[in-house]
């Protein structure tokens, strides 16, 4: 999942010329350690598939995986919580992930132009758009909490960019609404310390 996400974001093929990448190159080392097969235990045949996964991704430079895992981390952000809603993902839709496009942006243009998405890319374009707010709100809110002087409402700040980064960072260039979710706590919290710093300064809303 990771190398094909990294390949794509990084501007160096699609996502299927990841996939193909990635099974060529395990097959690859396998016929070179005389292996028919990955072994029975799961846990040693997660190994060996990422032991080759970091072998492409070390080939692919630090530059592109920095790159994927910024725009993998940058989709996540924006990614509406309707996206999740299991009648929301019944309606007729192609796979994000099987969309052709060699870059980020041609693969969106893509996705968004295909009419049997045209339903549920007009949801999804709503949400992400409100989405989008609430992450703005989400920063905005972080800002001013590490502009105060109260020293317990800064390590707050500081301890919600750290968590957000870890969950960013653990997830990278895979896609999904679900894996906002952890960090929403975070959005709600710091958006509604920006609300009540708003109100405080104007005195038609207090």
């Amino acid at each position: 999942w990771v190398v094909p996400g990294v390949y794509q974001y990084s501007g160096n093929g699609s996502y299927t010329n990841g996939l193909e990448r990635s099974k060529q190159a395990l097959d690859s080392q396998m016929a070179k350690d005389g292996l028919e097969r990955l072994p029975k235990n799961p846990f040693a045949a997660s190994a060996y598939q990422t032991d080759v996964a970091m072998q492409l991704l070390t080939k692919l430079g630090p530059a592109a995986v920095a790159k994927a895992w910024t725009i993998g981390s940058t989709l996540n952000l924006i990614s509406p919580s309707l996206a999740f809603a299991p009648a929301f993902r019944a309606l007729d839709h192609n796979s994000f992930y099987m969309t052709p496009g060699n870059n980020i942006a041609e693969k969106l243009t893509n996705y968004v132009s295909d009419g049997k998405n045209l339903r549920f890319v007009s949801l999804l374009v709503i949400g992400t758009l409100s989405s989008g707010l609430f992450l703005a709100a989400g920063l905005c809110g972080l800002v001013v909490m590490l502009r105060t002087r109260d020293r317990q409402i800064i390590l707050t700040a500081i301890f919600f960019f750290l968590a957000a980064g870890y969950f960013l960072g653990i997830t990278g260039p895979i896609i999904g609404p679900k894996y906002r979710i952890p960090i929403e706590p975070f959005l709600v919290l710091s958006a509604a310390y920006l609300l009540c710093h708003i109100t405080k300064g104007c005195r038609f809303l207090r």
